[in-house]
């Protein structure tokens, strides 16, 4: 379930970092109910020893104007969230609607439009261009430090990877909603408009330094796992805001 939020500014125009995912993703933990809040940030949902939780959203859609390390915005800012999981959806959707305002950042805003978008029908491809990098990493041991490895789409591991995180986050939503776990499936995403130099983005996630890939691609593979991702997100670091994509229309 998708919807698309939009915020005013209650005192002006909306200040927020250049790297503001962190609090965009605060504004949503705060605005949804207290319980579903602390059990998707403590808990969330598991599979296989790994905890997802379930949900993504966009960058925001509008441009910002840099001053220093801050993005200003207008009066108002628009942003996608999604997630396979209706409540999550409809919590926060109804939260948002009952509040006076609310605070992102240090701005006071008041969410002025809820839009819900219906889900496509996937077969096995489709053309997609992302709402928000996406990001697939290993972790190993170097001198007894832990070091990520972000992987570029246009390497042979990042498809695996991709299946792999695809499939846990399909069967930790089949397993919280009574649905049968998918044993096998297969994802690959394919450049059309995507060069490395200009389309990979570098984010920080607090003091994490996150590398993901931005551009059109065709996403192939099996389609209840292309619509797991289209719901929760492609690749990993999705409720940090990655991975988040959305069909292009011809």
């Amino acid at each position: 379930m998708r919807i698309k939020i939009t915020l005013q500014g209650i005192e002006g125009n909306i200040i927020l970092p250049v790297h503001y995912n962190h609090a965009l993703q605060g504004f949503i933990y705060n605005n949804l109910s207290e319980s579903l809040s602390n059990n998707l940030h403590d808990n969330g949902f598991k599979i296989n020893k790994k905890n997802f939780k379930l949900f993504t959203f966009s960058n925001i859609l509008q441009r910002g104007k840099r001053l220093a390390d801050k993005l200003e915005f207008g009066e108002t800012v628009t942003f996608f969230f999604s997630s396979p999981i209706k409540q999550i959806v409809e919590d926060i959707a109804n939260n948002l609607t009952k509040k006076d305002r609310g605070v992102l950042w240090n701005n006071y805003v008041v969410c002025t439009s809820i839009r819900q978008y219906k889900t496509p029908y996937f077969q096995d491809k489709v053309t997609i261009h992302t709402l928000s990098p996406i990001t697939i990493h290993t972790t190993f041991l170097e001198e007894e430090d832990r070091v990520n490895y972000y992987y570029k789409p246009t390497q042979r591991k990042f498809n695996q990877l991709i299946t792999k995180n695809a499939i846990n986050k399909y069967n930790a939503w089949a397993q919280a909603t009574g649905h049968d776990l998918l044993q096998y499936g297969e994802l690959k995403l394919v450049p059309k408009q995507y060069n490395p130099k200009f389309d990979t983005k570098y984010v920080y996630y607090k003091n994490t330094l996150v590398m993901g890939s931005t551009g059109i691609f065709e996403l192939q593979g099996t389609p209840r796992l292309i619509w797991i991702t289209y719901e929760t997100g492609l690749g990993d670091k999705n409720s940090q805001g990655f991975g988040m994509w959305e069909p292009v229309v011809s």
